[in-house]
């Protein structure tokens, strides 16, 4: 017996086509071969590309033979030992870590494989997938461009990759499989859930609990200069200057040069209101996990970590009255520099983070009305990976390119961006190919901001 390399469905030996989707099996199996096989292009650099997962133990190797994927660690009933040849990957899904969230890669053909992001158990514990911390990110992306040149995958839907796979689950291969593997599933799902439980632990006893408050720093949001004087006494200087970011805003800086709790400090006032402080001194450093807590940050729901190195760690929008909370050089248990903006919108243009609802709806919105606009819209090709997303008080912006036919049938690339109204699917200015293709009434956020910063001096 052997199965339809498109469709997933079983096929008789000596069946020409597949009676559900109509492939011609000789020609599917040449193709296959011919570009796996016995491919003239020369993909030896590739050989020995090689990751292993820290949290599923995933090991993944790139062979001339095809993808080698195994986990030799833990019980038995955990190990697997697999090789997934070329011809038999449908996709590759690929997405970067993220705030809390780690990154993945999976492989995915009939048998399995996630092609979007799922819950972290599916992620875990699905064989076909690797995960990877922002540290490992470059390393796992290199086998993912890898894999792109080497399988040279056609544009394949979500619809599609989910109606294979469910064919594939009826297949004896399948049900053998299911067979092998079902007298190891009450061990794998016993340590899984040890494995929950530790992490909550050590979640519960490392995350904002309750420690010593070194200083609160959002006593400071937004005060005036009285109030920032009844706190800190007289500074020693007071100056103007530009504030350090997108836009040519003018501010106030009051400099303390030894203060007790803060060491050197800079706060920047606009329009008499501290937006932001700068402070050198020697902090004690206990982890990422506690830091806002120790300086009095009352973490919200719509804090994001956006970086967490060996020198630095850094919270966008840690709670309501901070948009911005950023420690750098860190030294084993000190760290010297500790940056706090409560109004980030002065600083950069998209300084909101942006959800995966929002990136969904967002994307799927832009799709639509891309596709209005090509001469050939079926033969739309997007990227897997390259959307940009930004986000302010004002605007949701998408950036990213499509690649589709002209009227002369010849394949095209053009780039696009589309800015919305935030919150809503209302398109505020787009630019398709180098055209502005909609303005509808759309302000420059620069615009925006320097209003808002006139309006408050009056």
């Amino acid at each position: 017996m052997k199965y339809c390399r498109k469709c997933g469905n079983q096929m008789d030996d000596n069946m020409a086509f597949c009676q559900k989707c109509g492939t011609k099996a000789e020609e599917a199996d040449a193709k296959a071969d011919a570009k796996h096989g016995e491919s003239t292009m020369d993909y030896s650099q590739f050989w020995g590309l090689r990751y292993k997962d820290s949290e599923s133990k995933n090991e993944i190797e790139l062979t001339p033979q095809g993808v080698h994927i195994f986990n030799s660690a833990g019980t038995k009933g955990n190990q697997f030992n697999k090789l997934i040849r070329y011809n038999e990957i449908l996709t590759i899904s690929f997405e970067r870590s993220s705030g809390l969230k780690s990154g993945f890669l999976s492989i995915v053909t009939a048998a399995g494989g996630v092609t979007k992001r799922v819950s972290y158990a599916q992620l875990l514990t699905d064989q076909n997938t690797v995960l990877f911390s922002s540290a490992m990110e470059n390393a796992v992306e290199r086998i993912y461009l890898a894999l792109r040149s080497i399988c040279d995958l056609p544009q394949m839907n979500m619809g599609e990759i989910e109606t294979i796979q469910e064919q594939y689950k009826s297949t004896p291969a399948a049900k053998a499989e299911k067979k092998r593997s079902k007298k190891g599933c009450l061990t794998t799902l016993v340590i899984f859930i040890a494995v929950v439980v530790a992490i909550a632990a050590i979640i519960s006893n490392s995350i904002d609990q309750d420690v010593e408050v070194v200083y609160d720093v959002e006593q400071f949001a937004n005060i005036t200069s009285e109030k920032l004087v009844e706190i800190m006494g007289t500074p020693d200087r007071i100056t103007e200057g530009a504030l350090t970011g997108t836009f040519d805003i003018q501010g106030v800086y009051y400099e303390y040069d030894n203060d007790e709790n803060l060491g050197t400090v800079t706060f920047a006032l606009l329009n008499d209101k501290v937006i932001r402080f700068t402070s050198y001194k020697e902090y004690p450093y206990y982890g990422s996990g506690t830091v806002l807590a120790r300086f009095g940050v009352k973490r919200g729901d719509n804090c994001v970590k956006v970086g967490d190195t060996a020198v630095s760690v850094r919270y966008r929008c840690p709670s309501d009255s901070i948009d911005d909370f950023w420690v750098s050089l860190i030294d084993g248990e000190t760290f010297g520099s500790l940056q706090v903006t409560y109004d980030m919108e002065y600083y950069e243009e998209w300084y909101l983070p942006t959800s995966d609802d929002e990136q969904i709806n967002y994307k799927t919105n832009t799709k639509l009305m891309v596709e209005s606009l090509l001469k050939a819209p079926k033969t739309a090709v997007y990227p897997l990976t390259e959307w940009s997303y930004g986000k302010n008080d004002y605007y949701f912006v998408v950036q990213s390119y499509v690649d589709a036919q002209n009227s002369f049938g010849a394949t095209v690339r053009s780039q696009f961006t589309f800015i919305y109204a935030v919150g809503t699917n209302t398109v505020v200015y787009a630019v398709f190919d180098g055209d502005v293709i909609a303005d509808n009434g759309y302000i420059k956020t620069a615009d925006l901001i320097s209003k808002l910063v006139n309006e408050n001096k009056t």
